[in-house]
């Protein structure tokens, strides 16, 4: 949701900021939603990324302005929506922010800059320090009254701070933020088409913790997970699940099968895969950690391919990266890794690349049933269809039971799990 990118200029080489900006997200994952979106508003990557940084306030003569791009997308995409909401995610349509509105935070967020910077021009590309928050130039910040959501008025006089201040607490406490980012999250996590009921749940727990709490994203997502909802799956499955990304299917593979750094790991310490390298996996792929190719991410949270999901008017994000070159490149990318990429033997700890721990399953592999079992838990959360597992049944019996054999059963169903529907759709 709060999406930065190294994939532009001005992030490319920002590596230990962009770094940070994800610690910083998984840090505030479980904690307060208005204290993650000050850390993420302050962030000098955010800053760099959306032209937060170094946003002066215009002349008075008009012939410039304040930059609107983080204003606009501070409420578009991390907080409200373009459209007001009830409390279940619904809308009749009408706008949530007008242009007015974009304007008016766009002067709200001027004058800040790198937290070292020691003149407001100061390059972007200076060594300068990506960690730290920004710090505030006043001269450069909009003193002028600003009128933002719901009639709330910035008073003219106040410091770039107590701007933020009002703004940032403006945008939690709309009432649109409940359902909105309830909403993104439980499509994230569980289902791509929840009942607005869901939805209503889970927004009165960001309204409400329980203890009076608004905001509380750790109880916002045990909300989501524990929803009945999630825990069971709908007799009529048509509207159900999610597909999996890319990124998601090759990390937990590596996490399932306890995945081993190989000999020719670099001096960073990383994971060496077997081709394609990580640094070119969305070519390969569609996705990659931090790569998205705009603000927007890697696919629109209302996306619907054509055919039977459209038609039903199902949402199904993830399918706007399922291209037929993406998702065979994924899986022979994805088969590769477990049909070479693995140790030989039990203590097998020679092998040049990163490498899958298949030691368990190999005290299984003589017993077809324990097997499928053991693999229907950690990859398909027991939810694996009678058709497919008579289907790896069948094969895995077909195979011989000799060394070179069960080493065969274990990669050859792992490699049809994780290429079938019942994997593919997260459940």
């Amino acid at each position: 949701i709060f999406v930065i990118s190294d994939t532009g200029f001005t992030l490319s080489n920002a590596q230990y900021g962009v770094t940070n900006y994800y610690d910083t997200l998984r840090n505030y994952s479980f904690g307060n939603y208005r204290d993650l979106l000050e850390e993420v508003t302050l962030s000098p990557i955010m800053g760099l990324y959306l032209s937060m940084l170094q946003n002066a306030k215009g002349q008075a003569d008009g012939s410039t302005r304040a930059d609107e791009n983080y204003a606009r997308e501070i409420l578009q995409l991390f907080s409200i929506g373009l459209h007001n909401l009830n409390i279940d995610g619904t809308t009749d349509g009408s706008p949530s922010f007008n242009q007015d509105q974009i304007e008016a935070f766009a002067r709200v967020f001027t004058g800040w800059n790198y937290a070292d910077a020691g003149e407001w021009d100061r390059a972007l590309n200076t060594h300068a320090d990506m960690i730290n928050q920004m710090l505030p130039f006043e001269e450069y910040h909009d003193t002028d009254a600003k009128t933002l959501l719901n009639g709330v008025v910035a008073p003219a006089g106040n410091t770039a701070r107590q701007d933020l201040d009002l703004a940032l607490d403006n945008i939690f406490n709309h009432p649109n933020v409940g359902p909105f980012i309830g909403k993104q999250l439980i499509k994230r996590l569980v289902t791509s088409n929840p009942t607005p009921a869901y939805v209503a749940r889970v927004a009165q727990v960001f309204n409400n913790n329980g203890a009076g709490v608004r905001g509380d994203l750790g109880a916002v997502v045990k909300a989501i997970l524990l929803d009945a909802e999630a825990r069971t799956i709908p007799a009529d499955i048509s509207h159900y699940g999610k597909l999996r990304e890319p990124v998601l299917r090759l990390s937990h593979l590596w996490r399932a099968f306890n995945v081993q750094r190989g000999e020719n790991n670099s001096d960073r310490n990383d994971f060496n895969t077997v081709s394609p390298q990580m640094d070119t996996l969305e070519s390969v792929t569609g996705q990659a950690v931090l790569r998205s190719p705009s603000v927007f991410n890697f696919f629109m949270p209302s996306y619907s391919p054509a055919g039977p999901v459209a038609d039903g008017n199902l949402d199904a994000p993830e399918f706007e990266l399922f291209t037929a070159g993406n998702e065979l490149a994924t899986s022979n990318r994805i088969g590769r890794q477990i049909q070479i990429g693995y140790a030989r033997y039990q203590y097998d700890n020679g092998q040049a690349t990163s490498y899958l721990d298949y030691t368990y399953e190999l005290t299984l592999a003589d017993d077809a049933t324990a097997l499928l079992d053991h693999l229907n838990l950690i990859l398909l959360s027991g939810n694996m269809s009678d058709g497919l597992r008579n289907i790896l049944q069948s094969h895995i019996e077909a195979l011989p039971s000799d060394e070179d054999g069960l080493s065969q059963r274990i990669r050859d169903a792992i490699t049809l799990i994780m290429a079938s529907p019942d994997y593919l759709v997260q459940m």
